[in-house]
């Protein structure tokens, strides 16, 4: 499955869910420049020169020691290569898996939304072999619903091709629209999954589903991805909210109140759950998704108080909250805990895919590393790069920063410039 040049240009920040945003083809010259954070400067170069990808879309990597990283991309394909270390001839990276066949039709992948979205590893991924993908599929008939898609599969006897025939489902999520499907997937230290789950795609949620705790729309949920019990293709976690379901709350749920939360991360560190949460019209958001939390939507966008009656005081707060003098469609990133670029450690990167929105219909992404102690601001964020299409930040098993770069294709990392 190829997605069009054009295709890709209208659908960067659409498939994320940027809200009240005019579809557009970006530029072809790849937007990178030098910035400057904390008196340091950073470049941003190809992970692997000269090598473009598919439609882009994440990056991972296992911590198990075997130097490897891993690119998604959109139209169902994962591929795997050696980290390049600046020196040397390294192989071009090889597919791992593809599971094209379950993704959407082409033109209804081109409108926007779903595709292979995301990749996490289990924690016991180098005895387990297990990883996990996350996609929006679906056709919209009754026989192929619109549906998020939490999948789990397993490596063959040779560690760069994984098993396509050992995938079971985890996790399906019934959508209505094929927008929305979120996005958001990681391993907690714990082998627990996070997922980040997006509500209808309607103007201002008019189901209510992110205040609906009956629904599994619009959640940040946290699962046992193992084999559950009496043949349930999940646990439950015991420390989970709601984890006995009382009063009809879905015991998946570890928060709510989310728009589209298309990223999360799991500070290495300190174990804190970040989000990046798609704003509609006025602000978009960074937040740490606590055990219980309301994030406040559709009453709240972000900030700023969105239904009649809405009371900020009655929700979890964003750390940090922006209007359209910064963006339009945030992308979640992480707290950076690498050792190339040591003025960001300990910061929160993040991304937003429409920086600068122009009257051409060109747009410029950008990354900013905001200082942050536990789950607070200590500053204002600083600009580190300016990245065309960015719609991921990861990191690798090092802690090095990658952005993948949708419209050109490319996989970058940042590095101090010389």
């Amino acid at each position: 499955m190829r997605i069009s040049r054009i295709g890709v240009g209208i659908l960067s920040a659409a498939m994320i869910g940027a809200g009240a945003l005019i579809a557009g083809v970006p530029p072809l010259a790849s937007v990178v420049r030098e910035a400057s954070a904390a008196g340091e400067r950073y470049t941003v170069t190809d992970a692997w020169p000269g090598v473009t990808f598919e439609t882009p879309v994440a990056v991972a990597a296992p911590r198990d020691g075997s130097d490897r990283i891993f690119v998604v991309e959109r139209a169902g394909r994962i591929k795997v290569g050696k980290k390049f270390r600046g020196a040397g001839a390294v192989p071009a990276p090889t597919v791992f898996l593809d599971i094209s066949r379950l993704q959407m039709p082409t033109e209804q992948l081109e409108q926007g939304h779903g595709g292979l979205v995301n990749l996490a590893f289990a924690q016991d991924f180098a005895t387990s072999k297990e990883f996990y993908v996350m996609y929006g599929t679906g056709t919209g008939q009754p026989s192929d619903p619109y549906r998020t898609v939490i999948a789990a599969y397993k490596v063959s006897p040779n560690p760069d091709v994984a098993d396509p025939a050992s995938g079971r489902i985890v996790l399906q999520i019934a959508k209505k629209n094929p927008i929305h499907f979120g996005g958001g997937l990681c391993m907690g230290a714990d082998g627990t999954l996070y997922v980040g789950v997006g509500d209808s795609g309607m103007h201002n949620d008019p189901e209510r589903l992110g205040q609906d705790t009956r629904t599994l729309e619009a959640k940040i949920l946290r699962i046992d991805p193992k084999a559950g019990p009496a043949g349930q293709p999940y646990g439950i976690p015991r420390d989970n909210p709601w984890a006995d379901g009382r009063g009809g709350v879905k015991p998946e749920i570890f928060a709510y109140g989310v728009r589209n939360p298309y990223r999360l991360s799991v500070d290495r560190e300190t174990g804190l759950v970040w989000f990046g949460d798609l704003g509609q019209k006025q602000r978009e958001e960074v937040s740490v998704a606590k055990r219980g939390a309301n994030m406040g939507w559709p009453m709240m966008e972000a900030d700023v108080p969105l239904a009649p009656g809405a009371k900020p005081s009655d929700y979890v707060a964003p750390v940090f909250a922006y209007g359209r003098e910064l963006g339009r469609c945030v992308i979640g990133g992480l707290v950076y805990r690498g050792q190339r670029c040591s003025a960001l450690r300990g910061k929160y990167l993040f991304g937003d895919n429409a920086a600068e929105w122009k009257n051409d219909d060109s747009k410029t992404g950008r990354v900013w590393a905001l200082p942050v102690a536990g789950d607070r601001t200590t500053g204002a964020p600083e600009v580190v790069a300016d990245v065309e299409d960015i719609v991921s930040i990861d990191e690798d098993a090092q802690g090095e920063v990658y952005f993948s770069m949708l419209a050109t294709g490319r996989v970058t990392t940042l590095v101090p410039a010389p």
